[in-house]
């Protein structure tokens, strides 16, 4: 929906990016126990790059929320 020149997301799409960011983070704290819970070395780059690639994906979904004034 558009009023004035901003968009107004529906409520759906706001359960949405919200249910996104919960589990952005969820799987984030998996990661990092995953990660503290590793010795060999090839399995603690594994969880060097999954930590990485889910901080990337919570922070773009953050900045989303925020935009919608979520956040």
């Amino acid at each position: 929906m558009l009023i004035g020149k901003k968009i107004v997301p529906s409520s759906k799409e706001n359960i949405m990016i919200m249910e996104s960011v919960n589990k952005a983070r969820k799987e984030l704290d998996m990661a990092y126990k995953n990660f503290d819970n590793v010795s060999d070395t090839d399995l603690v780059d594994c969880y060097i790059y999954e930590v990485q690639s889910i901080q990337k994906k919570y922070e773009y979904l953050l900045k989303q929320a925020k935009k919608l004034n979520f956040i």
